[in-house]
């Protein structure tokens, strides 16, 4: 009469009632309207000894009456949610599919192709909103009496559901006919039937690109690249940054494309896939850190000061192991004589002593951050400035010079009331680039430093001979300690240029300096003789060699031991007589190492 254009019941007349006069009325009702849909239903009965599929539909004259009929069962997913609907199943429609393809097919049940072409499986349905918001629903009083509670025209060519839709419990035993679905946890099963009619007239039904395994499986992959290159290049604490930010983001992506699209993304799968790659990203890392501290201590520990062994663990990416540039101070130790000294000493007296020596020296150089390259014979081979590069490593090498040479005087003293010889030490220090890394064979290999700046250091420690100093610095570490300190005037030690040379096998020449102690701990006698000298070194380098002479003399009323004044006395002697080249420049060139 309100010119519905079809009527889905979405209750199941599988029984006659106890009263066939209401039976008769409603079999005529729904064969004069000829426009009712009815629901069947099926359902397993299962016993100890088998198992049966039973098809439940309306009583037979009832169902003859009936224009179409479908299913009205709702398959759930496992968690007892209903997400997805069965459009055909073994050849049969569902509820929603009957009704559509009657209301499509001018009335005539089947003729709508499109609708027989449903594959037997599982569609994504399209909720349009929460319980009675997404599908306009009417209630049963007022469908009673329309003229009094309902527009005029509400149900014309419309495709009106039936079914029960209980807001309270129902008698006990009874079915609400109610079931969870993704947008409630409450919806009257004829509304998820009016929800999966929607999807079919409009051909709406949720997309899912990724229920094929291949597709979710590459994403996953992609995914797991993904994630693993943000990790590595932008660390812990970012990547997480930035993965929540893409997990929130992936949300509201989620959100519009099931919205506007009816396309469904993977968003909880995704979220837990980018979840555990972090996790195990991070765990893995973890683990990789572990083994690289520990690779990096075993590695370094013997000749690495402690405090440089912890700047690496803190940053490993400090530690070149293919060979880096680095401006470093280098510092070449050897012992006066000590082979005719040895010889008079047996093996547990000498191997005693250089034990001591060398610990004694070593605590001194570790603090002042010094690595070991190696100890060649009684010499030490240290640098300063690598591989936690350090721009104080000029001063560290001259503190250590000066530490060393106090401590080895206080250790004479001891091993005179030992019995054991007195050791001279000469140190050579220079400042300059160098390559530092592990060098060797595949197998063997020693974290070492390379380059002219470290022969010049080792030749530094030879020359001392020549001028009977005990620690000679180039003019590269002079300079690079008065940058350190604000200029020449601020340098915290006390020292004096001796000679311009060129040493052997170099063919420019290096203003040499004597390293003599902290300035704070000079006398006024030593800094008159170191003043005397550099008046003397400048008339030498004139070639007015009398008066540098006297200049040297003063030094040596003053500190008669002075050896420099005394080796330059007789250079100038010999050159008074056989005077240098004219082209000489004041430079002298060394014979020997």
């Amino acid at each position: 009469e309100a010119g519905a254009k079809a009527i889905v019941v979405d209750i199941i007349f599988d029984r006659k009632s106890a009263d066939p006069v209401e039976d008769a009325t409603l079999v005529g009702a729904v064969k004069d309207a000829g426009n009712v849909v009815l629901a069947m239903d099926r359902e397993v009965i299962n016993d100890a000894k088998y198992s049966v599929k039973q098809v439940i539909t309306p009583y037979a004259e009832l169902e003859d009456a009936a224009a179409d009929i479908g299913f009205a069962t709702l398959p759930m997913d496992p968690d007892g949610v209903i997400r997805r609907t069965s459009l055909i199943f073994n050849g049969i429609p569902d509820l929603a599919v009957a009704a559509a393809r009657f209301s499509l097919g001018n009335g005539k049940p089947g003729e709508n192709k499109d609708l027989n072409n449903y594959k037997n499986k599982n569609y994504l349905i399209h909720y349009n909103g929460k319980p009675r918001l997404g599908i306009e629903t009417v209630s049963y009083y007022q469908a009673l009496n329309p003229a009094e509670y309902l527009p005029e025209g509400i149900f014309k060519d419309k495709i009106v559901l039936v079914g029960i839709s209980l807001s309270s419990p129902p008698e006990v035993g009874k079915s609400t006919d109610h079931y969870e679905t993704p947008v409630s946890p409450k919806m009257a099963g004829v509304e998820i039937h009016a929800n999966i009619l929607d999807s079919i007239l409009r051909g709406r039904f949720i997309r899912d690109p990724f229920s094929e395994f291949g597709l979710l499986a590459l994403l996953a992959v992609l995914i797991t690249a993904a994630i693993s290159v943000l990790f590595y290049r932008t660390g812990a604490f970012k990547g997480l940054l930035i993965s929540a930010g893409v997990g929130i983001l992936l949300f509201f992506t989620g959100y519009l494309f099931l919205s506007y699209f009816s396309v469904k993304i993977p968003v909880i799968s995704i979220f837990f896939t980018v979840l555990s790659v972090f996790f195990f990203s991070y765990l893995y890392r973890f683990v990789l850190g572990i083994i690289e501290r520990r690779l990096i201590l075993g590695a370094f520990k013997h000749y690495l000061a402690p405090q440089i062994v912890d700047s690496l663990l803190e940053n490993p990416s400090s530690l070149s192991l293919g060979g880096k540039v680095y401006e470093v101070s280098i510092l070449f130790t050897d012992l006066a004589n000590f082979t005719g000294v040895s010889e008079k000493m047996t093996p547990d007296e000498l191997q005693r002593l250089l034990t001591e020596y060398f610990d004694e020296m070593m605590k001194i150089l570790s603090n002042e951050n010094a690595t070991l390259d190696k100890f060649i014979g009684d010499a030490i081979m240290v640098f300063f400035g690598c591989p936690v590069e350090d721009s104080m490593h000029p001063i560290q090498a001259c503190n250590g010079a000066i530490k060393m040479q106090r401590r080895l005087k206080e250790l004479n003293k001891k091993w005179k009331g030992e019995n054991l010889p007195n050791i001279r030490m000469r140190v050579g220090i220079n400042s300059g680039e160098v390559i530092a890394g592990n060098m060797g064979t595949e197998k063997i290999f020693n974290y070492t430093i390379l380059g002219d700046n470290v022969n010049l250091a080792s030749r530094l420690e030879g020359v001392n001979k020549k001028y009977g100093t005990d620690v000679i610095i180039s003019e590269f570490t002079l300079e690079k300690i008065a940058e350190e300190s604000g200029g020449m005037n601020k340098i915290p030690f006390t020292v004096r240029e001796l000679d311009s040379i060129r040493v052997k096998g170099k063919s420019e020449p290096v203003s040499i300096f004597e390293l003599y102690d902290f300035k704070e701990n000079a006398k006024d006698t030593v800094k008159e003789a170191f003043g005397l000298y550099g008046e003397g070194l400048k008339h030498y380098r004139e070639g007015s060699w009398d008066s540098a002479v006297s200049f040297f003399e003063k030094v040596l009323r003053i500190r008669p031991k002075d050896a420099p004044s005394s080796t330059l006395i007789e250079r100038c002697r010999i050159y008074k007589n056989e005077p240098p080249p004219s082209n000489w420049g004041g430079v002298f060139v060394m014979k020997t190492k």
